[in-house]
């Protein structure tokens, strides 16, 4: 990695410097590099020297200068020098970024991937939408959110396993089953609180439809409970079986859909319950079994046992982190959205109440979607009359730009979802932007084999040439792809790829306008810049195809 490279730099600078005598012995801070804001002063920055003050006791300016000395320049570093109160700016070597365009030649899919996650195995829940009913484009988000973060963990050396929690057990789940008996009968649903709990969605009428048509005479003769619980099953299957086909619509594929039901069925809840018992953690209050959240840093305690004996839906929870953690991660993550913002101090006191550190379980929050259209606000679907569905928002604006739009943005800020926008054929649009910069670039190599130009062992061509202001910021971006991916994984900010893909689209716009990539009075140039194109190309679906699940075009 990039910056892990020029960290090496300077800490070998700094170990110089402490062995002649130039900085005392002891000092073991390890160097920040980062990106300077203004691109004029260079590459890569660092406050090295200033945070070595106090330890050294000297002056930041006079330790930058110390380490300027020492810091090697006939390698990957061509310039260093400092800037304002002891900063040190570095530029690369043009000889390093071009050896870096053959790397990513030689690398191919692979270029980018590292082993910065050392394999740590990551159990990843997200969307867990409940089966009883069509995915809304809040969903969509946590599932783009999800699934992205899922492969920039994984292309970063993690081991992630991917996971759907079906909430597939009680009362919200017979009254599915209910209200769809009461549509299959003709049955008026009750007025008042009464009907509060019936379903009310036109998808219901469907669901009902296909009852009908796939049971056939078998409700005949049941008593309603009875009924109640076949249609809750078969409706269970149904809405399940739609939600995943959506899910797969914007390539958000799952490793495991891990129902309730299971936890109930193999006593898995009250065992939870009875762990908890045994450690002290649950009192009896008003006949119901109480959780000492409170002792974990939780505002209040929860409910685990209604006074009925029923358990609530944080017993369930409790029981399947149980089994996640039993599993062997090393570290859980969910996502969940804005309305579940409570439930992140009493899961975290689950947790540690099953004697397992807060810290194993992290929880992303992530804000709603705004749908809009021509700037006006979209409420309610055209189709239903009611909220928008996910397969709606693909329908009309493909699965590219939905997936696209619905990760571009940081998960815990409110996106703003422009329909009209996504369907842009221009380059206001992000996701057309950023494919038209693969596609050109494809057309770019057609018209050259067109041409006769041999694309083979291109990463051993002279690249020497490359040496245009524009080429060189083309080069720099592709060579920061590793650090991107390492950064997003640790982060957990999957948007960030989206950002690079932006940025470097931009930066390839740049380079083909003012750099004439096929050139007929100057091969060595023409092969040069065909060898940074398609290391261009190669970064582009890399981050476009295998990280944000978005096609790479060759054509537009």
């Amino acid at each position: 990695m990039l910056r892990q490279l020029i960290a090496d730099q300077l800490a070998g600078a700094l170990d110089a410097a402490i062995t002649h005598g130039q900085l005392p012995e002891g000092i073991t801070v390890r160097p920040l590099v980062e990106k300077p804001r203004d691109p004029l002063h260079g590459d890569y920055a660092t406050n090295l020297a200033m945070i070595l003050a106090k330890p050294a006791k000297m002056a930041p300016p006079q330790i930058a200068k110390i380490l300027l000395e020492r810091i090697a320049t006939d390698g990957l570093i061509a310039k260093a020098s400092m800037a304002g109160p002891g900063f040190i700016n570095l530029s690369l070597s043009l000889d390093w970024l071009r050896d870096n365009v053959r790397a990513v030649l030689a690398q191919k899919a692979a270029y980018g991937r590292s082993d910065a996650g050392k394999g740590e195995k990551i159990l990843l829940e997200f969307v867990s939408a409940n089966p009883t009913g069509p995915l809304h484009v809040g969903h969509g988000r946590w599932a783009a959110i999800g699934s992205t973060l899922a492969n920039v963990m994984n292309a970063a050396g993690y081991q992630v396993h991917q996971e759907f929690y079906i909430n597939d057990a009680g009362n919200q789940m017979l009254n599915l089953g209910r209200s769809v008996l009461y549509r299959i009968e003709g049955r008026d649903i009750p007025q008042g609180d009464a009907g509060k709990e019936f379903y009310g969605g036109a998808y219901i009428h469907d669901v009902a439809a296909a009852a009908r048509e796939h049971l056939g005479n078998e409700l005949e003769g049941l008593d309603e409970e009875t009924k109640v619980k076949r249609l809750t099953e078969f409706a269970r299957d149904l809405l399940l079986g739609q939600q995943q086909q959506t899910l797969s619509r914007i390539r958000c594929h799952f490793d495991d859909f891990f129902p309730e039901t299971r936890l109930h069925r193999e006593g898995a809840i009250q065992k939870a319950v009875d762990v908890l018992k045994q450690k002290g953690y649950l009192y009896e209050l008003d006949g119901a079994l109480w959780l000492r959240s409170t002792d974990f840093g939780d505002d209040k305690d929860r409910v685990v046992i209604r006074e009925n004996g029923m358990p609530t839906y944080l017993a369930a929870d409790i029981a399947y982190h149980w089994n996640k953690l039993d599993r062997g991660y090393d570290k859980l993550i969910n996502i969940f959205g804005a309305d579940h913002h409570g439930y992140v101090a009493r899961m975290k006191a689950a947790v540690q109440s099953l004697g397992y550190p807060a810290e194993k379980l992290e929880i992303i929050i992530g804000q709603l979607v705004s749908l809009y259209r021509a700037g006006e606000p979209v409420r309610m679907s055209k189709r239903t009359g009611e909220m928008v569905t996910l397969d709606e928002v693909i329908d009309e604006v493909g699965p590219d730009a939905a997936r696209f739009f619905l990760v571009m943005r940081s998960a815990d800020t409110p996106l703003d979802f422009d329909l009209e926008l996504a369907k842009k054929e221009t380059a206001d649009n992000p996701v057309f932007y950023v494919q038209y910069a693969h596609a050109r670039i494809c057309s770019i190599l057609r018209l050259a084999e067109e041409q006769g130009q041999s694309l083979d062992g291109l990463e051993t061509a002279d690249l020497s040439p490359l040496s245009h202001a524009d080429e060189r910021v083309l080069m720099l971006k592709l060579a920061s792809y590793t650090d991107e991916l390492s950064g997003a994984a640790s982060a957990r900010e999957p948007h960030r790829i989206a950002r690079f893909a932006q940025d470097l689209a931009g930066d390839f716009h740049s380079f083909y306008t003012n750099c004439r990539v096929l050139n007929p009075e100057d091969a060595p140039l023409t092969r040069a810049r065909l060898a940074l194109a398609v290391a261009s190309r190669t970064v582009l679906a890399n981050a476009l195809d295998d990280i944000l699940g978005v096609r790479a075009p060759e054509r537009m």
